[in-house]
């Protein structure tokens, strides 16, 4: 029986795809908080298969290093809207009171609107996961569908 236990503990300890975590972080005083400006892109007038860009900034009005994690685009519209490798590569920390550009490239493949999502990951407290929306408007077509939002009523006699 001796044989069988020996062979079983040889098989647990070659097992090497576990390891051991850390104990839990300390507490930090104070947080990054994070402000985009603008909180939304809009590139418009875009000429297909002609390149164009929108930068943001991104500022740490926290009291502590603001880490963002990743940045991402998650919905691109037919793969029109990218973000530089630096971007996508690596981390960065953005100290209080600094900001720091990311650019945000669209490239329409046909004249059509589109639209996609870029995601932030950070340690911003208020916001772990950021959703910024992207708009890519051909030449000509302004968004504009003169539809001021203060009425629910879209047709019909009784929107007079």
């Amino acid at each position: 029986m001796a044989p069988l236990v020996m062979l079983a503990l040889l098989a647990c300890e070659s097992e090497t795809g576990f390891v051991r975590q850390n104990d839990d972080p300390q507490h930090v005083d104070g947080n990054g908080r994070m402000q985009l400006e603008p909180s939304k892109v809009v590139l418009r007038g875009l000429v297909p298969e002609i390149t164009a860009s929108e930068t943001i900034e991104i500022t740490n009005i926290g009291d502590a290093n603001l880490l963002i994690y990743e940045a991402r685009v998650i919905t691109s519209g037919n793969g029109t809207f990218y973000l530089p490798s630096e971007w996508q590569e690596q981390e960065r920390t953005i100290a209080p009171e600094r900001s720091v550009e990311m650019t945000i490239a669209a490239t329409l493949g046909s004249e059509e609107y589109q639209e996609g999502l870029l995601r932030i990951k950070s340690n911003d407290i208020d916001g772990l996961e950021t959703l910024v929306t992207l708009q890519a408007w051909p030449a000509g077509d302004t968004g504009d569908t003169g539809d001021t939002g203060d009425t629910a009523c879209d047709s019909g006699s009784d929107c007079g």
